[in-house]
């Protein structure tokens, strides 16, 4: 019972979670709370970083975080 209540305490936190997609194939989100990210990344991290709260977690493939973080970092002034 104890890892069920875990599950639904892990669920609801996500459902009342702002979440922000990056994706080039998505149009549009059906997940509650979530925002499509335009094409500007840099300037959509930039709005991200000045809004209140405390951190930023992306959960996603290492490799293409690197990637998309270094492109990011080195074409703006967001790190």
């Amino acid at each position: 019972m104890a890892r069920a209540g875990r599950l639904v305490a892990d669920a609801a936190f996500l459902n009342n979670t702002p979440k922000y997609v990056v994706s080039s194939t998505l149009a549009e989100l059906d997940w509650s709370g979530s925002t499509l990210l335009g094409a500007d990344l840099a300037a959509e991290l930039t709005a991200l970083k000045g809004k209140p709260g405390k951190n930023i977690h992306i959960p996603a493939a290492p490799g293409w975080c690197a990637r998309c973080c270094w492109r990011v970092c080195w074409t703006s002034s967001i790190c």
